[in-house]
């Protein structure tokens, strides 16, 4: 399918649902951030706000290439692969931005760069909610063990209320972002997250030393971003692993720096 459609036009249409947005930059080094903003304007397009979204902004200058993720009604994960056509600073859609109370009275900065991309191809995948909710609780680690997670970014992994997503990019060189509710961190240094049982599950196709990203978005509002590489599968073949290398803050007051290891 290659347009918006659907249930999948409904989640992409509202603003609760949460939705990310998947680069990745020359290197091919994947990038997932929650985009708030991320809005259907027709069946075809979408819009975002450029806010705080500073290496989004910088990789999609550099290839275009970009994907929306979003969890939707049902325990559906749907995809939104398109084509970065650039920023609009005046007009329509800058002001329908700066008109919403997000940004007219936000603190940090208003709506002055909107993002425009084509959509081009669109896909579902099974997510479910809280079967791989709660076997995430089950997967999460005591807290407890030194690693790039530090205990306050771990226990957002663990929280119920959460919007959570992984990133990867694809052997066509495509960024892909996962809507994964069940994502969990098992110690300070390792993410886990149900394997699909179906076969033809981009998941699937994962070889181990892959580069990952994961983000997870908390309500308060708390949002982080880690990167590592896929580590293979548990021993029971039912969750995939990551192993973490680095963590972002992606959140106020400091967007998109880098928590591990420290910035100098």
């Amino acid at each position: 399918m290659s347009a918006l459609q659907g249930a999948m036009a409904r989640a992409f249409l509202r603003p609760f649902y949460f939705k990310f947005a998947a680069t990745r930059d020359d290197a091919g080094v994947p990038n997932v951030v929650p985009i708030l903003s991320a809005r259907m304007m027709d069946s075809n397009t979408i819009a975002f706000v450029r806010f705080m979204a500073w290496k989004t902004a910088k990789n999609l200058e550099a290839n275009g290439r970009v994907a929306f993720g979003c969890l939707g009604p049902w325990g559906r994960a749907y995809l939104a692969r398109g084509e970065f056509l650039g920023w609009e600073t005046t007009g329509p859609l800058v002001e329908k931005f700066a008109a919403e109370p997000m940004y007219r009275y936000n603190a940090y900065m208003g709506a002055t760069h909107v993002g425009v991309v084509r959509v081009r191809e669109t896909m579902t995948l099974p997510a479910g909610v809280i079967a791989p909710v709660l076997a995430a609780r089950r997967a999460a680690g005591n807290g407890t063990a030194t690693g790039p997670m530090a205990p306050p970014v771990r226990e957002k992994w663990r929280r119920l209320l959460t919007a959570k997503c992984l990133g990867l990019v694809d052997e066509a060189g495509e960024p892909l972002p996962i809507a994964s509710p069940g994502l969990a961190a098992e110690s300070a240094s390792r993410l886990s997250f149900p394997w699909p049982r179906d076969l033809n599950h981009p998941l699937c196709r994962l070889r181990p030393g892959v580069l990952l990203a994961a983000s997870v978005f908390a309500l308060d509002p708390v949002a982080y971003q880690v990167k590592g590489r896929f580590s293979g599968l548990s021993a029971d073949g039912r969750r995939g692993t990551m192993a973490v290398s680095e963590v972002f803050s992606a959140a106020p007051p400091t967007p998109g720096k880098r928590i591990f290891p420290p910035e100098r």
